[in-house]
């Protein structure tokens, strides 16, 4: 498997990592106990400030690539661009109204629930659909040309939660990870 593949597949695992622990934080808040508002404030300022800048666009080259020789994937491609931007949308709101709770200002129980369902659950099934429908067809599809042009085109960007190094904005989120067993 391609080394660009590997490593959207690799970010979809820690993205499902990620998702667990807001999962966790959204049965917390069900069973009336004291979510960690600040573990989600994290996830979230880093899902809008890595996947979303480097992930979603890195997949969008691949999609133009399989655009161009699987005709057939172009309505699901489509879509799948179409939801990346729903993504950024719908994480942006969330991170801001989880920083209004963080910041002491009351916040909806049932606003956040709202916001949260609805990212987690857009993003989960988003991802089912690159895994088990478009990364097998880029994989099947693309020659070793495509390959080598993909990967000249795009820039070498550390995750900075799960990459060689934690970057210094996103270590509390890390440390939260570890001890907490994602």
């Amino acid at each position: 498997m391609p080394t660009v593949l590997d490593k959207l597949h690799h970010d979809h695992i820690n993205q499902s990592r990620l998702l667990n622990l807001l999962e966790n934080e959204m049965q917390q808040m069900e069973e009336g106990g004291n979510p960690h508002y600040l573990d989600m404030y994290d996830i979230m300022n880093y899902m809008i400030h890595y996947p979303d800048v480097f992930h979603h666009p890195y997949e969008e080259v691949l999609f133009e690539k399989l655009g161009e020789v699987d005709t057939v994937a172009a309505k699901t491609i489509a879509k799948l661009c179409d939801e990346h931007s729903k993504l950024n949308e719908l994480g942006t709101e969330l991170e801001r109204t989880l920083h209004i709770a963080i910041s002491g200002n009351i916040v909806s129980k049932d606003t956040l629930m709202e916001e949260l369902k609805e990212y987690v659950g857009v993003l989960r099934e988003h991802m089912n659909i690159e895994e088990r429908q478009i990364f097998p067809l880029i994989k099947e599809e693309l020659t070793e040309d495509d390959w080598e042009h993909i990967q000249q085109s795009l820039e070498q960007v550390q995750d900075p939660v799960f990459g060689d190094v934690v970057s210094d904005e996103f270590t509390r989120l890390y440390d939260s990870i570890v001890s907490r067993g994602y």
